[in-house]
């Protein structure tokens, strides 16, 4: 694929078909571009004047001797310095001296196939029996080096239809309310503009991660906003999630709603779909389910719900993840994997609480591996995510030992609009089907007050 000068940037939307298998399979798309020695050796531009591809009209020249034409074109044309090898199409390999020109010219006579031309041509026209036989080795040189050069561009001829490209690419534009300092967006739960999500207040119109249901909802992929802009609608959409709160140019204070669509962006195999979205009766947190032994990168989109665009928040936010542990002797481990971040939080950081997860820092910038390093088969998942956002001193024992431990808040930066987080389930030791539920959630404004996270900024 060719793009214009000035493309900064293209989409490829790449699709592999369906498998007539249930195991997990796939392809792999391949692309490349050429090095300088790639072209080179390839000798696509060297072949221009007499390519074989236009053999038909390129070939039926004004003028009789090509090879002559050759020798002076090289220095005007705008080819780099290999485009001499372009004199010789016939004779690869003795296409560097001049001694291949001569015996060019007998094959690529055309006069010849005419019989008028030979004996006939010196009765009535004068002109034609000096052109084809004596003038073209010496005198076609010096005269005939001017027109050659135009020839050469037919070739090309889809070249000069194309619109000139763009000078300088469109610039970005700006936000419409300035972005807090990066030190206030440290603490995205913290300050009188703030991000808040209401999982429990959510509703869920559309359950279809993967495709795989367990509410299709087509009515709904119809006529929803942002799902009729040609989103993948293998989703989960969170209704009335978010508020974003922020103080505009003329310090007026907004309140921006906001929603949240979940898609896979890689093979997504549930161990039971039915239980994706949220807990019936408790769901204060969405939840996605997945098959032992398998890895789905998840994209988490905020929606601004009147015009269907993604939205990208005034403020920081953050977005915690529960119940990160493993089975008894360490398998079917939860891990993560996540990038773009401005940071994240243990219950170390928060509540100098040990953690049980192991992180490591990725060769990518923002980007980091989370582990489960623990099993916590004795204690059941948590009943509801808002039992962590407490005091610690109003913190009951069993969620101080049990849940907090294996919690972690992710923060991004004000503006993001989506982000990525990879979830992956370590093999089992059965034959048995079994998976795992990877808990998600953000706090309300009754958390971060009940929380104590921001009682030292005044």
């Amino acid at each position: 694929f060719s793009y214009l000068a000035g493309t900064s940037s293209f989409e490829v939307t790449l699709e592999v078909g369906a498998a007539r298998t249930t195991q997990p399979t796939g392809r792999n798309f391949l692309f490349t571009a050429m090095t300088l020695a790639d072209i080179e050796k390839s000798g696509l531009c060297p072949s221009l004047p007499p390519s074989p591809p236009p053999s038909g009209p390129p070939r039926a020249l004004p003028n009789g001797p090509p090879p002559s034409s050759p020798s002076p074109a090289p220095p005007p044309q705008k080819p780099p310095p290999f485009a001499p090898p372009s004199v010789p199409p016939s004779a690869p390999p003795a296409a560097r001296p001049q001694s291949p020109p001569p015996p060019v010219l007998p094959p690529r006579v055309p006069p010849e196939t005419p019989p008028p031309p030979m004996s006939p041509p010196s009765p009535p026209p004068s002109r034609p029996p000096s052109a084809p036989p004596p003038q073209s080795p010496p005198p076609s040189s010096p005269p005939q080096a001017p027109p050659s050069p135009p020839p050469i561009l037919p070739p090309f001829p889809s070249l000069p239809p194309l619109p000139p490209p763009p000078t300088s690419p469109p610039p970005l534009q700006p936000p419409e309310v300035p972005l807090p300092p990066l030190d206030e967006q440290l603490r995205p739960q913290c300050g009188d503009a703030q991000v808040v999500m209401d999982f429990m207040a959510s509703n869920i119109p559309h359950n279809n991660l993967g495709g795989l249901g367990p509410n299709n909802n087509i009515s709904f992929v119809s006529t929803n906003p942002f799902m009729r802009t040609g989103i993948s609608p293998e989703g989960i959409y969170y209704e009335g999630l978010g508020i974003d709160t922020y103080i505009d140019e003329s310090g007026t204070r907004v309140q921006q709603p906001f929603d949240l669509y979940v898609k896979n962006s890689s093979i997504y195999v549930p161990r039971n779909p039915e239980q994706n979205g949220k807990r019936s009766g408790l769901g204060d947190f969405g939840i996605i389910n997945a098959n032992q032994n398998q890895k789905v990168t998840v994209e988490y989109i905020l929606v601004e719900p009147e015009t269907g665009n993604r939205y990208a928040p005034k403020n920081s936010f953050a977005i915690w993840f529960l119940d990160i542990d493993t089975g008894i002797d360490g398998i079917l481990q939860e891990s993560f994997e996540v990038c773009n971040v401005l940071g994240y939080q243990t219950s170390l950081e928060l509540f100098n609480v040990t953690s049980s997860l192991r992180i490591e820092d990725l060769p990518a910038a923002g980007c980091f591996r989370i582990e489960a390093t623990a099993d916590n088969a004795a204690a059941p998942n948590p009943e509801s995510a808002s039992d962590i956002f407490v005091r610690l001193g109003d913190m009951d024992p069993f969620v101080r030992t049990n849940v907090l431990p294996h919690a972690l808040s992710f923060s991004y930066l004000a503006g993001t609009s989506s982000f990525e987080v990879t979830l992956e389930v370590g093999a089992a030791r059965t034959t048995q089907p079994t998976g795992r539920n990877f808990l998600f959630t953000a706090m309300t404004l009754e958390d971060i007050e009940r929380s104590g996270f921001c009682d030292d900024i005044s």
